[in-house]
C-alpha cells in the first residue's frame, strides 16, 4: 500500500537511537537481523514524509518534487573506492527536486536536518 499524507506522523524516538547503534555497530552481522527495525523506524517514515511533502507542494503549486521511491537515499554505502569499508550510512536523507536544485531532509544521530543545493549551469561543464 502506498503511503499517504495521513500516514506520516513523524519519526519515532527510537529512530535516532537506531542510527546511534548503527554508527557503533556498522556491520552486516549487526544490521541484517535489524533490517526490519530499520525499515519501520527509518525507511518507511522517510517515504511517508516524501509523500506528505509532495502532496503539500501540489496543493500549493510549488514546483518541487518528492518521490517516495526515488527521493530517499539508499542505506548502503558504495565502498568500492573508499578506505572506509563500513557498509551502511549512519544517516537517512531524501532529496526534494527542482531541476538541478534540491532540498535535503534527513535524520541522523544528531537529529533532523534540512539543507539545500543550488547548482549553476556552469557546474556541469
Amino acid at each position: 500500500m502506498a503511503p499517504s499524507t495521513s500516514d506520516f506522523t513523524g519519526f519515532e524516538p527510537g529512530a535516532i537511537q537506531f542510527l546511534v547503534d548503527l554508527a557503533e555497530n556498522n556491520s552486516r552481522d549487526w544490521f541484517q537481523p535489524r533490517k526490519g527495525e530499520f525499515e519501520r523506524l527509518i525507511k518507511r517514515p522517510m517515504e511517508e514524509l516524501c509523500v506528505a511533502l509532495e502532496e503539500q507542494f501540489r496543493a500549493r503549486d510549488i514546483p518541487l518534487h518528492a518521490d517516495p521511491a526515488r527521493s530517499p537515499f539508499r542505506i548502503y554505502r558504495d565502498t568500492r573506492f573508499s578506505k572506509d569499508k563500513t557498509p551502511y550510512k549512519t544517516r537517512q536523507y531524501a532529496v526534494v527536486h527542482l531541476g538541478d536544485q534540491g532540498l535535503y531532509v534527513g535524520i541522523d544521530a544528531a537529529g533532523l536536518h534540512l539543507g539545500g543545493q543550488v547548482r549553476s549551469a556552469e557546474a556541469g561543464r
